[in-house]
């Protein structure tokens, strides 16, 4: 279990959580050239993962393996990877609500088909209770290159009453 820490820099994965249960809870995962977090049994709450790192790879926000889970509450997943926040094995189930989901381009689900979103905004449309924004603009942020997630002033329009961090 993570609590109130920042993990960046690495040339690896955030946070590789294998086969064991891993528990974050207020942890910023930025900034890693190899992903954010992976892991096969996940519980994420008031979390934010972004801005992959300085690699061009193909790389995730949150990479769920094997037929594991992923519950994810009161988060932001911004800009991570190339092609998807979050990538899936087959069988492997995501819950995502109440959170932020923006990226520049690509999806935010990738091939995690099996997916449910609930009272989320996301700057793709994801049908249901699920607000879309606007296209992504880091100037939402109060500093999301630094790894400070929080809503500006700016920001805070168009995730009005969807999300919240709770420092």
């Amino acid at each position: 279990q993570l609590t109130d820490v920042e993990v960046s820099g690495n040339e690896g994965i955030g946070v590789a959580g294998g086969d064991g249960e891993v528990v974050l809870d207020r942890v910023v995962v930025h900034d890693n050239d190899g992903g954010g977090l992976s892991g096969s049994d996940l519980t994420i709450t008031n979390c934010a993962v972004g801005l992959k790192g300085s690699s061009n790879a193909a790389v995730f926000g949150l990479n769920l393996a094997g037929s594991g889970t992923a519950d994810i509450r009161y988060s932001t997943f911004v800009d991570n990877g190339m092609a998807s926040e979050f990538t899936c094995a087959l069988g492997a189930t995501l819950e995502v609500r109440n959170s932020v989901l923006a990226r520049d381009g690509g999806v935010v689900g990738g091939d995690c088909f099996d997916a449910m979103f609930q009272n989320n905004a996301s700057t793709q449309n994801l049908g249901g209770s699920n607000q879309q924004t606007p296209p992504l603009d880091l100037g939402w942020f109060v500093n999301a290159i630094a790894g400070d997630y929080h809503l500006s002033n700016y920001g805070s329009s168009p995730f009005k009453d969807v999300a919240s961090w709770t420092a």
